[in-house]
Parts: C-alpha cells; sequence; structure tokens
C-alpha cells in the first residue's frame, strides 16, 4: 500500500477530558491538515469534498473505480492513547453505490490492528449516518493509528464530524421498569446456537445447560463436519435414490443430542470451513446435488432409510457463498445452484422455510445483490434470508445492520421474508486472524452478549444463532465443561423465556441496557442490566406501578463473580427502587418474586427446611404444585457450592461448618433462606 504524505506529521496532543476531540481536524475544516492520505493506486481518491457534507463546509471524499480488482482509499492519522482505557468514537458517513465496504480500523501501538466491524456500511447507498460506539485500549499501548478504508471495486464515501475521546463518565445510570406495561413477548429464538450439547470431538455433555438456558434451535453447521453433505452422502458418483449411498451415522448422534435437550434442528445443507478445496468448489451437477438434499430432508422428516419424523422446518443453502473459501465458483453458479436446490425441496414438500445462505457480508453489491435480483427474476423460492455479523465494541451495530438489510429487501419487494442472522459473536479479531484477549471469556464478553440480546430484541429479527456454544474459544462452555462468561450471560437472559417483556427506560445505544419482563402469572419480575464499558460504577433501577411488596436477589457477573448472589431486600410501592455498585463490565440478573410468595396462586402455601442447622441431611417440604424444582446451595460471600435438580433433600455432611445460602426455585417461584452447617 502507497502512502501520500498530505501534510507533515500531526503534532501529538494530551487529551483532557471528555469533551476534547484527540483526532486533529476532525471535521475537515482544514483541509487535510493532520491527516494521512491513502491511495493504493490510481483507481482509489481521495480528496476533501464541499459538494457533501454533514455539517460544516467541508468533508472528506473517498472514491473507487476499478472493475477488475479491489482498491482501497482511506486516511489515516496516528495520536497518544492510554492504556486501559475506554474511548468513545463518533462519525458521520454518506456512502453512494458501495460494493463493499466503509469502515473504521485501529492499530494499537502493540501490534494489534482490530477491524471496528460496528462501524462498517457495507453495499448500496445511505444517506448521512451517525455511528457511535466505545472502546477499550488493550493495556501495555501507548498511541493508536486511525484508519478509515472504502474498499472495494466501485463507490463512494463522504465522512464528516470524526470525534474520539476518552470516557471519563462517573454519574449512576438511571433505569426504569413499568410492571404494569407490557410490550410484547420475549423473543425466545434469541437464543439458538450453532453447535449441538454433545459432539464427537468433546467428553462433555450439555444437554442440561441447554435445558437450563432454554436453547431453541441448533445450527448444524461446523459441528465437526458431522452434518456435511459429504459425510451422509459419502460418494457423489452414487445413485441420490438408492438408501445405501447415504450414511446417517454422526449426522443422526448430533440431531438426536439436539431433540433430547428439548430443542430444534435448524439444518445447513453445504459444508463445513476446511481447508480441502474440494468442498467448496460448486457440485459438478446442480440437479442431483439437490436430489441428495431432499432425500437428507426426507430422513428427518419423513422416516425414509430407517430416519426420523422431526419435522425439521427450516433449511438453509450452504454458508458464507460470498467468501472464496467456502464457495469458489462464480456467483452466477451459485445462484443457478441455490435455485435448483430450492425448487425441488419446495417442489417435495411446501411447507418447508428454504433460505440462503449465511450470506458474510449482509449487502453488498458484488454477491448478494445479484442474488436478489436472480430471486425477483426468476421467482425463486426464498423464506428467509440469512447473514453473519461478528462486532465489537458498540453491539447496537446489530439493530443499526438489520435495518439496513431491511430497507435493501424493501427495495426488491422482499420486505416480508423472515430475516436470521445464523452467526454472531463479540470480540475482536486483529489482521493474523488471531483472537485478542479481551472480549473472549471474561466479563466484558458477558456484557456485550447481554446488550446484544436487548437490542435484537427490540427489531423484527426471527432469530439469532449464537456462533458458538461448545468448548471453542468464544464459545458458551470451557473445556472443563463450565459456563463461560458469555454462557452466564446467556443463563441469566434465559429466565426470559416465555415472559412478557416490560416497559424500560434509561437503556442508551452504546451497550448500556435494562431488559425486562414478567411471567404470565405475575408472581416473579427479572431484571438484566448490562454496562460493558461505561465507566459509572453504580445504577438505580425505579420500578414504577407496583401494588405489592416484592423480595428481590441480585446475581451478578463481572471479574469477580461468576453468577453470584450479590445483594437481595424488599421493593414496595413505596420504596421502589433498588440500588447497586458495580465496576463495569458486568450483567446483573434481578430476580423479584411475591413476598407472599405464589400463595395467591395456590401454588405455595410454606416452605419448611428441616433440620436447620443441620450437619448432615436438610429436609424441604412444601405444599407446593410445581413441575421442576433446582436447589442451589451458595457462600455467604456468593459463590456457589452446589446445585440439584429435582430433589428437595440436601446433604451438607461435606461443607465446612458455618452459614450458607439456600435459594429454592420451584417453576418460577424463587425462595431463598440461610441455613446453617454445624
Amino acid at each position: 500500500m502507497n502512502i501520500k504524505i498530505f501534510i507533515s506529521l500531526l503534532v501529538l496532543v494530551t487529551q483532557i477530558g471528555f469533551s476534547q476531540n484527540i483526532l486533529q481536524n476532525g471535521g475537515f475544516e482544514d483541509g487535510g491538515n493532520s491527516w494521512y492520505f491513502i491511495e493504493n493506486n490510481s483507481f482509489a481518491t481521495v480528496n476533501i469534498d464541499m459538494s457533501e457534507v454533514y455539517e460544516g463546509a467541508l468533508s472528506l471524499r473517498l472514491n473507487i473505480q476499478n472493475p477488475d480488482s479491489i482498491v482501497t482509499a482511506g486516511i489515516l492519522q496516528t495520536i497518544e492513547i492510554t492504556p486501559n482505557t475506554t474511548y468513545y468514537l463518533y462519525y458521520s458517513v454518506k456512502t453512494e453505490s458501495v460494493d463493499y465496504l466503509a469502515f473504521p480500523f485501529l492499530k494499537y501501538s502493540d501490534g494489534s490492528e482490530v477491524f471496528v466491524q460496528n462501524g462498517y456500511v457495507s453495499g448500496y447507498s445511505k444517506d448521512w449516518t451517525t455511528y457511535k460506539m466505545r472502546f477499550t485500549s488493550p493495556p501495555l499501548v501507548n498511541n493508536l493509528s486511525f484508519f478509515y478504508f472504502l474498499n472495494g471495486k466501485s463507490g463512494t464515501a463522504w465522512i464528516d464530524n470524526f470525534y474520539l475521546a476518552e470516557v471519563q463518565e462517573t454519574n449512576n445510570l438511571l433505569f426504569t421498569v413499568d410492571v404494569s406495561e407490557i410490550t410484547g413477548n420475549f423473543n425466545n429464538h434469541l437464543l439458538c446456537t450453532n453447535s449441538s450439547p454433545t459432539t464427537p470431538n468433546s467428553a462433555n455433555d450439555f444437554t442440561d445447560e441447554f435445558i437450563d438456558i432454554g436453547i431453541q434451535e441448533v445450527r448444524t453447521h461446523d459441528i465437526y463436519n458431522t452434518c456435511d453433505i459429504n459425510i451422509i452422502f459419502p460418494d457423489f458418483s452414487a445413485d441420490p435414490n438408492n438408501p445405501d449411498s447415504y450414511d446417517f451415522t454422526a449426522s443422526d448422534l448430533v440431531i438426536e443430542s439436539i431433540y433430547n435437550a428439548n430443542s430444534q434442528a435448524f439444518f445447513r445443507l453445504g459444508y463445513s470451513y476446511t481447508l480441502n478445496p474440494e468442498y467448496n468448489i460448486p457440485p459438478p451437477d446442480f440437479d442431483k446435488w439437490a436430489t441428495i438434499c431432499k432425500h437428507i430432508v426426507m430422513h428427518y422428516n419423513d422416516g425414509w432409510n430407517d430416519g426420523y419424523i422431526y419435522n425439521i422446518e427450516k433449511w438453509e443453502i450452504w454458508n458464507e457463498p460470498d467468501l472464496s473459501h467456502f464457495w469458489a465458483g462464480t456467483p452466477q453458479q451459485f445462484y443457478d445452484m441455490y435455485r435448483t436446490t430450492a425448487v425441488k425441496l419446495k417442489e417435495f414438500d411446501s411447507i418447508l422455510k428454504i433460505g440462503a445462505a449465511g450470506f458474510a457480508i449482509s449487502v453488498n453489491n458484488s454477491f448478494s445483490g445479484p442474488f436478489l435480483d436472480s430471486i425477483v427474476a426468476h421467482d425463486t423460492p426464498l423464506d428467509f434470508f440469512s447473514y453473519h455479523s461478528y462486532t465489537y465494541s458498540n453491539p447496537y451495530h446489530f439493530a443499526v445492520q438489520l435495518d439496513d438489510l431491511k430497507t435493501i429487501l424493501s427495495e426488491y419487494g422482499l420486505e416480508n421474508i423472515e430475516l436470521l442472522l445464523t452467526e454472531w459473536n463479540n470480540y475482536s479479531y486483529n489482521e493474523e486472524n488471531t483472537i485478542i484477549e479481551f472480549g473472549r471469556d471474561d466479563a466484558l464478553s458477558a456484557a456485550l452478549t447481554a446488550s446484544s440480546i436487548y437490542y435484537l430484541q427490540n427489531t423484527t429479527l426471527s432469530a439469532a444463532y449464537r456462533y458458538r456454544t461448545d468448548e471453542y474459544f468464544f464459545g458458551l462452555f470451557r473445556d472443563n465443561a463450565e459456563y463461560s462468561y458469555s454462557g452466564l450471560a446467556f443463563k441469566a437472559i434465559g429466565e426470559l423465556v416465555d415472559h412478557e417483556m416490560l416497559q424500560t427506560s434509561g437503556s442508551d445505544s452504546l451497550g448500556n441496557i435494562c431488559l425486562a419482563g414478567k411471567n404470565a402469572n405475575n408472581a416473579s419480575i427479572h431484571v438484566i442490566v448490562s454496562n460493558p464499558n461505561n465507566l459509572s460504577n453504580s445504577y438505580t433501577v425505579e420500578f414504577q406501578n407496583m401494588t405489592q411488596d416484592m423480595n428481590y436477589q441480585i446475581i451478578r457477573i463481572d471479574g469477580n463473580h461468576e453468577y453470584s448472589i450479590v445483594g437481595n431486600g424488599t421493593v414496595s410501592p413505596v420504596n421502589n427502587t433498588i440500588t447497586s455498585s458495580v465496576s463495569p463490565p458486568y450483567v446483573d440478573l434481578i430476580s423479584l418474586n411475591n413476598v407472599t410468595g405464589l400463595e395467591n396462586q395456590d401454588l405455595v402455601s410454606e416452605v419448611r427446611i428441616d433440620p436447620n442447622p443441620s450437619n448432615n441431611l436438610i429436609e424441604i417440604t412444601t405444599d407446593a404444585k410445581f413441575t421442576n424444582s433446582e436447589i442451589t446451595i451458595f457462600s455467604i460471600c456468593g459463590q456457589e457450592i452446589m446445585s440439584l435438580k429435582n430433589s428437595l433433600t440436601v446433604n451438607v455432611s461435606d461443607l465446612s461448618p458455618g452459614v450458607y445460602i439456600l435459594r429454592l426455585k420451584l417453576d418460577d417461584f424463587l425462595y431463598t433462606q440461610k441455613i446453617t452447617k454445624y
């Protein structure tokens, strides 16, 4: 990449306060002062422009025009920063006929390079839009090279009002929950995943955890090749109508494990990621490949070939065909293959939901745009459009990206098809495709996960599938089968499954959120408060329109707690606030229950714990009518000691003498009491 120096290197300044912009000439009102211009060949141009501005008289214009290969136009500025510090970034951008991406890019002095995915503009034309985000600098850094690129074969982007400053917010966060105002139902299908509860490469079985969270669906991509076409149909030259040509051994075990966990399968027809180029080339015979797919449907839905009657509804054709390591053919070949397969499957069973294709870049003129053209031109079945998104510093980007996609689909007359986010996660890649340590298995990952689900809850997205669940480097579980931080966030939000959502206020578009819901019989309320990186060290939740007293407990996920009880008390129509001190990042689950339990629903009259104190067995008796029970014992500091399901007898003989907290959960009823081991 050739860098043309437009002016001498900027004079580095020390940032003072939140309000001071540490980027020099962020509005370009001084021309190109303080910026390097980056033009990697004559087809990429960078210049100051006065025809399109967001504010002031000038903006920056990036333009690329090269039909033969991807080119880059961009800008660069290097600034001093402080390690382990939260920064606030915003800017405004307008695009015209962009076929690929416009995005910010950060390179720290420790060598890590971060593609700020939640700030990118993908495809087509978009009027002036302001993007806002927070990010935290890594440890041991002293400067940051800030880039903004336009990348692709064609398009123009105007950028204005870059603002970057250190965050110094310390105010208490204020949220309200109106317990009388229902806004809808929680979208349970935001709790979907990639990877099944059992996999062939692991001895761990996460069936109980899937049930505990309430995982709704599992997408069958990347489950160690078990559900790939070449595993199920190993010899493409074989007869696709002959049952002996198929081997469902591996896929059957995976699909069975999904349904054993009270979940459903979402079948991806295609191939997992592999370095073997044999599986990213187009099938040699599209009609035969479609026939193979039809027989896979027959096996799992119609019992063909010693199969099942699972009635799997969603069938996704291929994965990330807009990336060459998944599809080495031409775009047109993919459009033809998809049409052939979709038509054949719909002819076999019109009730099936057929869609494509886990696009890596949700909308761009070079691949998914022509794909939609093909869908409309041939009236090809497309029940859902699936795409992927990995965003780090501001989870609100998931909502922005979805709005962009909806706008584009409406231009094709496809506004009524379902949108599925079939892969998503919050973490940061550097240029070498290794993972930066922060944002993986830590409290930040938990907070970003919870905040992302909040933003997705407030969209029309049909379902979101976390990538991924098993002991992957950023999965929901660890190698030792414990919940990871993001898994704990899923566990907390799982308390909202089948809940009616309550009106809340105080959430922002930078990750600080409050999500609340109550169960159908009004006996319990669950509130999620999440803060990825605001420097505020406390929050207050005010409960409006309360009509009765309710007990509460706070379960915390942060750097010092992994799903531990940190507080409890009572709120009432008079004393209707909960205030808690906590440093970000964190996720707090606040569980409220009627002071009288569920007595007025005839579910419980009394809970008896006897003997207490005890040196051996504790028996719990109750008049409650319930389906599921769970007992959890915590230390007095909130550390989980043991957990029992569907048993009302606790053996405390192995505990050290002392005071513990016993939490009893009977369906949606929560009861907490101190117990003593002597």
